[in-house]
């Protein structure tokens, strides 16, 4: 009603109209795409005309427009100049109208012909800004662990699971700059959460746009800002000493969209040797040049020092989960990291039909890691550029999406003896090994939407990419050079994906893909330190048989059949404290279920509840897999929950009171190769509160109280697969939070 009311007073405040002509264009806030049948109208005389396939419109200037569609939030903005463009942000409960949009070619989450796991800003603040791991875990199919902040693994349909410290073999990317690294580790936590608007994440190497990874690909979009200028101050306060606080600036008009964000968190952690000190800036940039040219801009600050409390064995995980591994608590280790980003995009409409993207990027990351063997210092500078084009027409019967990325990156490390036994604290010693790795990719990526009907639509593209690796040993004293170079062939993977709409609001698809994940260059290593020329990139084919179904604006429902196949399946073995080696060994299958529901209700004139449930079932296991004399063949791949099921509940009132339940179950889980250890199925609760509201046309605050692991739950946060316990029993265990609490306080300012 305050909305409508401020219209028409707009409208009774200006006089007549200007007698010219305004045109602009309305897209999406979150993706820039067009937005077909909006309604624009010109106030205060109410001329009004609706945006074409293109976005587009024209009509007799008034003093302000007002612009509103069924799936996104009205906007009411003055017309200062001939040209205009409208950002509309979607409205988070209409779930059928979500539109997804995978490199250049967009279309409702109903239409799209593939398993694609979609977290909205409300899903991401149910949760904290301090990490993704829970936003993450409401997807079916994605499964993200977390030893502490800065050790994680996220696995999608089981990809990854058997990686040792970090995220492997699943690609990301902040809008169209890349989070993984040159040899395919990806570190998303390093984001900060509070300017992430959305995360899409596509399951399964069916992204040829993004490197075909074997696990799939996520992409994260930055927030843009509303109309007019704002200042936002956010404190977390939480269990174990938790402190972040954070403060935003953001400006929007017509032409200028623009967030700056500074952060600093420090916790005390839960366990021994388990401090972090995080600070951190953001700047995020869009520019409307003309009616044909946008650019955008991305820069990105991160120092962090968290220490390493390491993984447990049973009886302390059990009996003393507070404390740090003994080695680890002695050296008192950490990883300490200065990290730099910076990215530039141009999005140009090169014709009526045909619009183009190009982005050059650069990173930096600084190191230094003290553990109890030894001592690490990393230097490692990456950049690299992607250009696309892709054509706009939403009612052309073919569409395309074409163009290349290519990434480099100098990666120099060292590692130093750590006088810890002599002197009883971390010191460094004498040089013990002194690398320069240099690491690259290129991709040549291309896709191809085809309209055969109304009811038929075929879906192909291709991915050519080629990777490869420098290394040059500079500590020649010992005798043994280990420089060389590692170039792996070409490889080639296409998709297709057919989709049938047999009667309205329901589609039923069928895909093929293909994907691979290349060795980092420490598993073409041989126990020696001789580069292994028989090692090779594992290789995979995905089957995947899906339906949508959704029935007006209150229910969507999705179910998926997925099958992967694994050949020349990657094995990292650990030999020492800080050495592993990669060998191809056999084969593995990925098969899985996956059901996801949507249910939005109104109870009454004031307020409505929100529901979500998502299944998944995963079956998956080695089919061929022989290491030395031991057979592995048909057992269960570790690291990865049989099942996993997410429950969601949202409460919301027009007073602005809401709260929300969080309900996960974690199946079995198998902790190494041979199945004869495994943690035990269990159940996390979590419960959040709070009311956000409006204080006249200036003012707004959002104060909310979580309880985390309601019902004190003790489970293991994270798996260290196949980790020996040198001189000991094997330390698997990662404890995760007994019952916890956070309290959250934001306050803005509209300037």
């Amino acid at each position: 009603m305050r909305f409508i009311f401020s219209v028409i007073v707009v409208a009774l405040i200006n006089g007549a109209a200007l007698g010219q002509k305004i045109s602009g264009v309305v897209l999406d806030k979150n993706n820039r795409e067009p937005i077909i049948g909006a309604t624009i109208l010109s106030l205060p005389d109410s001329f009004f005309t609706t945006s074409n396939e293109k976005g587009r419109f024209s009509l007799e200037r008034g003093t302000s427009i007002y612009v509103s569609h069924i799936s996104y939030s009205p906007i009411l903005l003055e017309v200062n100049d001939n040209y205009i463009v409208v950002p509309l942000e979607s409205k988070a409960n209409v779930l059928e109208e979500i539109v997804v949009s995978t490199g250049g070619i967009s279309e409702e989450l109903i239409n799209y012909g593939g398993s694609i796991g979609i977290i909205q800003k409300s899903t991401i603040e149910r949760f904290n800004s301090v990490h993704p791991l829970e936003a993450l875990n409401t997807v079916s199919g994605v499964e993200m662990q977390a030893g502490s902040i800065n050790t994680n693994r996220i696995t999608i349909r089981g990809v990854g699971a058997r990686s040792t410290f970090t995220t492997a073999k699943i690609r990301a990317y902040y809008e169209d700059i890349p989070l993984t690294s040159g040899v395919g580790e990806t570190e998303l936590e390093d984001v900060d959460l509070q300017l992430v608007e959305r995360i899409d994440i596509i399951k399964g190497p069916v992204s040829s746009l993004y490197g075909v990874g074997l696990g799939g690909v996520i992409k994260m979009y930055s927030k843009k800002a509303e109309q007019g200028s704002a200042l936002n101050i956010t404190n977390e306060t939480g269990s174990f000493g938790l402190q972040k606080n954070t403060v935003r600036y953001q400006f929007g008009d017509n032409k200028v969209n623009f967030h700056l964000g500074l952060s600093n968190l420090d916790s005390e952690g839960y366990r021994a040797n388990n401090e972090i000190k995080r600070r951190s800036g953001t700047f995020l940039a869009d520019v409307i040049i003309d009616e044909k040219t946008e650019m955008s801009l991305l820069s990105n600050f991160l120092y962090q020092k968290a220490y390493i409390p390491s993984a447990l064995n049973y009886d302390d995980y059990i009996n003393n989960p507070t404390k740090a591994a003994f080695t680890w608590n002695k050296a008192k280790g950490f990883e300490e990291y200065r990290k730099g980003m910076l990215g530039v995009s141009i999005r140009r409409k090169v014709s009526e039909e045909i619009v183009s993207k190009s982005s050059v990027f650069t990173m930096t990351r600084n190191a230094l890691e003290p553990r109890p063997f030894n001592i690490l210092n990393e230097n490692t500078t990456a950049w690299g550029a992607r250009t696309s084009m892709a054509s706009l027409e939403s009612d052309k019967k073919i569409r395309f999406n074409t163009g290349v990325e290519f990434f480099n990156d100098f990666y120099s490390w060292s590692t130093q003896e750590n006088l810890l036994d002599s002197l009883g604290y971390s010191a460094p010693g004498s040089l013990l090994a002194n690398y320069f790795e240099k690491r690259f990719y290129v991709n040549f990526f291309g896709q191809i939407l085809t309209k055969f009907n109304e009811k038929l639509v075929l879906e192909t593209g291709f991915n050519l990419n080629k990777t490869g690796y420098d290394l040059r040993d500079d500590l020649l004293d010992d005798g043994n050079d280990q420089s060389g170079n590692y170039s792996f062939s070409p490889i080639v993977s296409p998709r297709a994906t057919l989709r049938f709409y047999t009667r309205k609001n329901f589609t039923s698809f069928i895909s093929v893909s293909h994907g691979f994940s290349p060795p980092t260059l420490e598993e073409t290593l041989t126990p020696e330190g001789d580069l292994n020329p028989e090692i090779i990139p594992e290789t995979g084919w995905g089957y995947e048989l899906g339906v949508k179904r959704k029935l007006g604006r209150l229910l969507f429902a999705e179910l998926s059949l997925y099958s992967l196949n694994i050949d020349n399946m990657l094995v990292t073995r650990r030999i020492a404290v800080d050495q592993f080696i990669g060998k191809n060994a056999g084969s593995a299958r990925h098969n899985g279920i996956e059901f996801n529901s949507y249910l939005n209700t109104s109870l009454g004139e004031a307020s409505t509840l929100n529901l979500v449930y998502n299944w998944t079932y995963k079956s998956y296991h080695f089919l061929d897999y022989v290491d030395d004399a031991d057979d592995f063949s048909g057992n269960a791949i570790p690291g990865v929950s049989d099942h996993f099921m997410t429950f969601m509940a949202d409460y919301n009132h027009d007073f602005g009171w809401y709260s929300n339940l969080t309900f996960g179950y974690y199946g079995k889980m198998y902790l190494n190769d041979f199945n004869s250890e495994w943690l035990e199925p269990y159940s996390l609760v979590h419960l959040k509160a709070g009311i956000k509201k409006n204080l006249g046309n200036h003012f707004y605050f959002n104060i909310s109280g979580q309880i985390r692991n309601v019902f004190d739950t003790k489970y293991s946060s994270m798996i260290a697969v196949n980790m020996a316990g040198f001189g000991g029993s094997p330390r698997y265990y990662y404890p995760g939070l007994p019952r916890n609490y956070l309290l959250s306080t934001s306050i803005g300012i509209k300037l």
